[in-house]
């Protein structure tokens, strides 16, 4: 997928620019009807005979705007004024500034393009916060002790209060060569990591039961499972994205996993890669479906 160059301040710059138009369009605006509410019409007086001659005195009418015009256009044309150095700054100075701090801060394109928000060790990232923002989210992970165990009642919470589509994937534990892979690779006993997963399957059911009276009108929870054994644990949802990874070399059960999480609003990778990866979840073994009608 190519990737295009990402302004550092691109969602700013977009709204800055939108605004400034808005204040030089009212501003000129303004000032045009002050100008034309200010003429008036002089009143002159008859002519009258003089022995020096015939005079004739003329008088503008008084307008209490004489007051309040100057106050008015000053005010107009500072707000033009303002209007016009913000279309400067973020036509040709927003980018430039950006672009020097990410040179200061010692900090990639790469990292702002991508949408980095935390990388950490996977106990250490905050996933829960979201959860109250999702419209929105898939799991797909080897093992339900990893992330699922500790975060689905969370989830199951937060469609309480919104509609919230859950979709969860685990390794199918009827393929006895894709519980074998995943758990070696998650450094465990492939009869332990069958029965996880089967006993998470009745968790889920039972967990779904308790809550269904509460839950919001149009909240959804599927539970797939994959011949394929994952190479990773990821999640793509409405608001995020995040891919766990294990050590390289001799990852032990109960060892932490490497987060790398991502902003939604990044164009590009990694959160679309992420979510056209997992789409074919859509058509997986379906295990678990239930729907809040």
């Amino acid at each position: 997928m190519a990737n295009s160059e990402v302004h550092p301040f691109g969602e700013l710059r977009k709204w800055s620019i939108v605004i400034a138009l808005g204040l030089v369009a009212a501003s000129i605006g303004g000032l045009l009807l002050v100008h034309q509410s200010g003429h008036r019409v002089a009143t002159c007086s008859p002519v009258t005979a003089d022995p020096q001659g015939s005079t004739r005195s003329c008088t503008l009418p008084l307008d209490s705007g004489d007051v309040v015009r100057p106050a008015v256009l000053a005010i107009l044309t500072t707000v033009l004024a303002i209007g016009l150095f913000t279309l400067l700054l973020d036509l040709r100075l927003r980018r430039a500034f950006g672009n020097d701090l990410l040179h200061f801060l010692d900090l990639k394109q790469a990292t702002v393009t991508s949408g980095l928000t935390e990388l950490a060790p996977s106990t250490a990232v905050d996933f829960r916060s979201e959860f109250e923002r999702l419209d929105q989210i898939t799991y797909l992970g080897r093992s339900p002790q990893l992330w699922l165990n500790s975060n689905l009642p969370s989830l199951l919470s937060a469609a309480e209060r919104r509609k919230l589509k859950i979709t969860l994937a685990l390794p199918n534990p009827d393929q006895p060569a894709t519980v074998a892979e995943c758990a070696r690779a998650l450094g465990m006993a492939a009869a332990d990591l069958k029965t996880d997963i089967e006993n998470f399957q009745r968790w889920v059911e039972s967990s779904w039961t308790a809550a269904v009276s509460r839950l919001h009108l149009g909240s959804a929870l599927r539970v797939v499972y994959v011949d394929v054994p994952p190479l990773a644990d990821a999640i793509s949802s409405s608001s995020f994205s995040a891919v766990m990874i294990g050590k390289p070399l001799h990852h032990a059960a109960g060892d932490e996993s490497l987060t790398f999480k991502f902003w939604n609003g990044a164009d590009g990778l990694p959160s679309r890669w992420l979510a056209e990866s997992l789409h074919p979840l859509e058509l997986a073994n379906e295990i678990f479906s239930k729907e809040k009608t």
